[in-house]
């Protein structure tokens, strides 16, 4: 009786978010998956940057950032299988939704092809977030910010006066939220999660 060869697998990360950010640095989270598991994380810049850390813990610490620069932060599972016969490393797909900075969209190599990384309007850091969460847009549009329940009723309102609006969020109750930003141009969501 022959059992045919199937393949290893190393399945894709679901979530991650920027923790925290200052001028020049940005932490970078996620949940952990299985037990032993590494991970790579890949930081690719407008400017042309590229490197990629590989590390055993749920966050990554990334310095020397510049704010001119947009970057693109993706993240992937480093899946290793062992036994007496052979030793096999395995990655999983890039998770490529995270961007922030400023600068031309960046454009990188994702080990499937060339892909574009679209310019998101604005980011929440962090997200999820207690207390309060920070709105980085990629330009200063104007307009104006709204918190808003999954019911539609508006909990904040605040006129957007720079690239980066500071949203206090400790009077509202855990939960899934949505930040909405209108301009004259458009109107931009994005969903935000309150922990208690």
């Amino acid at each position: 009786m022959a059992f045919p060869i199937v393949g290893f697998r190393c399945g894709p990360m679901e979530e991650y978010w920027v923790d925290s950010m200052a001028a020049d640095s940005a932490v970078v989270r996620w949940r952990k998956v299985e037990q032993g598991t590494l991970f790579n994380v890949r930081l690719v810049g407008s400017d042309g940057s590229d490197t990629t850390y590989i590390t055993a813990d749920t966050s990554m610490a990334l310095g020397g950032l510049v704010d001119t620069v947009r970057y693109n932060v993706m993240l992937r599972k480093q899946c290793r299988y062992t036994t007496t016969n052979y030793d096999t490393t395995v990655y999983g797909a890039w998770l490529s939704t995270l961007s922030f900075g400023h600068g031309p969209e960046v454009v990188g190599d994702t080990n499937v092809g060339i892909a574009a990384v679209p310019s998101e309007v604005f980011a929440l850091v962090p997200n999820p977030a207690r207390g309060s969460v920070s709105v980085v847009m990629s330009a200063a549009p104007g307009g104006h910010l709204s918190v808003l329940d999954m019911a539609g009723r508006e909990w904040v309102s605040l006129p957007v006066e720079g690239p980066v609006a500071e949203l206090d969020v400790s009077a509202l109750p855990a939960g899934v939220f949505l930040v909405r930003l209108t301009t004259d141009a458009d109107v931009s969501t994005r969903r935000l999660l309150l922990l208690d």
